[in-house]
């Protein structure tokens, strides 16, 4: 019965457009030209307004998922 729910939740349309987004943005990263990424360029990038909505809703979203586990 579970995975009845898991598929139906799956196809939903809020869920299959975070999906398909997922997809187009790993999709387009250029794997083959990554600059390396040193500490102190790494928290300038953490203190941009898109890092800093990406973390919340990374930090949210494993809150959310632990309270759901207990």
């Amino acid at each position: 019965m579970l995975i009845i729910y898991t598929v139906k939740d799956l196809t939903q349309p809020e869920m299959l457009k975070s999906i398909d987004n997922a997809i187009h943005v790993y999709s387009s990263i250029e794997t083959k030209d990554i600059q390396p990424y040193s500490v102190w360029k790494i928290m300038r990038e953490i203190n941009t307004p898109e890092m800093k909505k990406a973390l919340g809703f990374g930090v949210t979203f494993m809150k959310n998922l632990s309270k759901n586990m207990n």
